[in-house]
């Protein structure tokens, strides 16, 4: 879920109860809370992140930094004399009386405080683009404007959708119901969380007529911001702990069928053993089997009301001994896994954090690339069956590595025209998690195509097997270097992707290729750079993150940091 300048629009209008507002406090969590207190002697807290801002009445969890003091000492004392947003931009100017917050929600994010003439006092980031500065000293320049006069009647879904960035939906309502953006920006709010059965939850600041999916009415438009964009607090602690107790349950389970199993199978092994041979010497069904598939290769028998499937490849004694195994092997999980439970009672307590709610997308490989593209890649067969007749949707883009076992990649389009930047980036995610890591090559060759393209549809005579498919037409070839970054987020969170990508979307990160170092030592190493790399309490953060969290996302499990 991306907002949008329309949503800013009706943003701006709750905004206004700030007006005449002292800043009391500033925080900083996951993202900055300012903390204001009204004429009516009220508290209220406005709440910015990356790409999204609300206000809120609950309590703020994050501590004041450096940032925080020096804004706080600056217009800490002042009330606030307007809020507005800049042009069609996701921007907003708050005026105080001696300065102007400008919050930036559009690519990184970004805070600016300026004095009246708009001359840069400090920002949270500060960085030179093409057309603008935001460095110290300089005179603020606003991101640049869609002409609104000049787009407004328009019908065009791209023009709408990459232009000015209004997204596939208001898009889509434009043209259905032959309306004006302006139309849509004059709408009577009425804010509501759309839960579509097949995809992620909607925010709208008004009723979106050509939507028919159910929806939750919402007090006011920061309330349904609050709920899609912040998450609960846990404990990662908690997590982990939540997860191995499922694993101890599914061990004892395991272990359970595979003990039965193999019991029955010892009580009748003569038996079973005859019935194995009758039918591969005679084809003839006697006691207890009950059928045979030789597609398979199994012979199905029945003891004590269980049905159990025999391979015909191997002897029956083997079998048996598997089922021992494998019941060994859970047992044996079982009691490291309360072994660790048990250890971690005592363990200090975690760090807190914003544990994210887990999505589809995170059955996958996936990453964010640096314009905001969501690509997944297949792990296996079945994911990339999974992945290609089931998440990919006609306006996006299809990548696969020019070598046998690659997996397939899909950048998501969400209504927007993918970037080359984007395909690019999942290129080298994608080559990086094929064959070509541990072909010491360097380079790889990667093929994109659109979904047309991709068909389970083989020529006559050839055989598609599970998780490949047919490419029909023509294939756009890139060559792009093998390199992988693996870092933490705001959160502390393990995250992987492209340099580009994780120089906005992670705190800290080490770009890695492909190299013999392996296992922990590796993971320890990778470790060691983040630390290194981290500040003040951040290294301590970082050092209770598990080497083996860095490790799971190492290609192969091999590789070296990149010089």
């Amino acid at each position: 879920m991306v907002l949008t300048p329309i949503d800013f629009h009706y943003l701006e209008k709750e905004l206004q109860s700030l007006v005449g507002s002292s800043l009391k406090n500033i925080k900083r969590g996951e993202n900055f809370t300012f903390e204001f207190k009204t004429p009516k002697r009220k508290n209220v807290r406005f709440i910015a992140g990356k790409d999204f801002c609300c206000l809120t009445e609950k309590e703020s969890n994050g501590e004041p930094d450096g940032l925080c003091n020096f804004l706080l000492s600056k217009i800490g004392k002042e009330r606030v004399q307007t809020i507005e947003q800049n042009e069609f931009n996701k921007v907003l100017i708050f005026s105080f009386q001696s300065f102007k917050l400008v919050f930036e929600f559009i690519g990184k994010g970004n805070i600016v405080l300026c004095d009246f003439d708009y001359k840069i006092i400090t920002s949270l980031i500060q960085r030179e683009f093409k057309d603008r500065k935001i460095l110290i000293g300089e005179k603020y320049v606003f991101p640049l404007s869609p002409d609104l006069e000049a787009l407004n009647e328009s019908k065009d879904e791209k023009t709408l959708v990459s232009v000015l960035h209004i997204g596939k939906l208001y898009a889509q309502e434009i043209i259905k119901k032959n309306l004006t953006v302006k139309k849509l920006l004059e709408r009577n709010p009425s804010p509501r969380i759309y839960l579509p059965e097949d995809g992620e939850r909607i925010i709208a600041p008004f009723e979106i007529e050509i939507l028919n999916s159910k929806f939750i009415l919402k007090d006011n438009l920061s309330q349904a911001i609050e709920e899609v964009f912040i998450v609960k607090k846990e404990t990662k602690g908690e997590i982990i702990k939540k997860g191995q107790e499922k694993n101890a349950l599914k061990f004892q389970r395991d272990a359970a069928v595979f003990e039965e199993k193999a019991n029955l199978i010892l009580g009748s092994l003569i038996e079973i053993e005859l019935a194995v041979k009758t039918w591969k010497e005679e084809k003839r069904i006697i006691e207890p089997a009950k059928s045979a598939n030789e597609k398979n290769g199994t012979i199905t028998v029945s003891l004590d009301d269980k049905e159990i499937e025999i391979p015909m490849t191997k002897e029956v004694r083997k079998t048996l001994n598997e089922y021992f195994s494998r019941a060994k092997k859970s047992r044996s999980k079982i009691g490291k896994t309360k072994e660790w439970l048990e250890k971690s009672v005592e363990t200090k307590p975690t760090i807190q954090k914003t544990v994210k709610k887990i999505e589809w997308f995170d059955q996958f490989r996936n990453f964010v690339t640096s314009d905001g593209f969501l690509v997944i890649l297949g792990k296996d067969a079945t994911t990339n069956e999974k992945l290609i007749k089931k998440y990919t949707k006609s306006d996006d883009i299809v990548l696969h590595a020019h070598i046998p076992g690659s997996p397939f990649a899909v950048v998501r389009s969400e209504g927007r025209l993918v970037s080359e930047e984007a395909i690019l980036e999942a290129a080298q995610f994608t080559a990086s998690y094929s064959r070509f890591w541990i072909s010491r090559l360097g380079i790889a060759d990667i093929y994109w195509v659109k979904p047309e393209q991709v068909s389970k549809s083989a020529i006559p005579g050839e055989h598609i097997s599970k998780g490949s498919f047919m490419i029909y037409g023509k294939r756009n070839f890139l060559r792009v270097d093998l390199r992988i970054a693996i870092g933490v987020n705001e959160k502390f969170e393990v995250v992987r992707g492209i340099k580009k990508s994780l120089e906005k979307n992670a705190k800290y990160f080490v770009e890695i290729c492909p190299g013999q170092k392996e296992g922990r030592g590796f993971a320890e190493e990778i470790k060691a750079f983040l630390v290194e790399k981290a500040k003040g309490e951040d290294k301590e953060k970082i050092k209770q993150i598990n080497p083996e969290e860095f490790l799971k996302f190492v290609p192969y499990g091999k590789g070296e940091v990149a010089k």
